[in-house]
């Protein structure tokens, strides 16, 4: 069974995605994203969708994906790994 789309967010999800919102602005990546982003069509993830890409690029890094990739490097040599605007 696929995935439900959800068409208007909970409080609750809207003061996650407000914590997301301070954090990014603030240069600091979230532990972890939650899984209702990915299914949701509400306005208030599309005006937080513009503040990632003016901030981060049109991707969604986290503390979680940092740590997963630095254990896949491990101690082999990394120049640079999605320098982007260096934002």
């Amino acid at each position: 069974m696929a995935d439900e789309v959800i068409s208007e967010l909970t409080q609750q999800q809207k003061a996650i995605l407000s914590e997301i919102e301070k954090k990014i602005e603030k240069k600091e990546l979230p532990d972890i994203y939650p899984d209702f982003m990915e299914k949701t069509l509400d306005v208030h993830m599309f005006s937080l969708r513009n503040k990632f890409i003016k901030y981060m690029g049109f991707l969604l890094l986290s503390k979680e994906w940092i740590t997963a990739l630095s254990q896949w490097i491990g101690n082999r040599r990394c120049l640079e790994v999605m320098a982007g605007t260096g934002a």
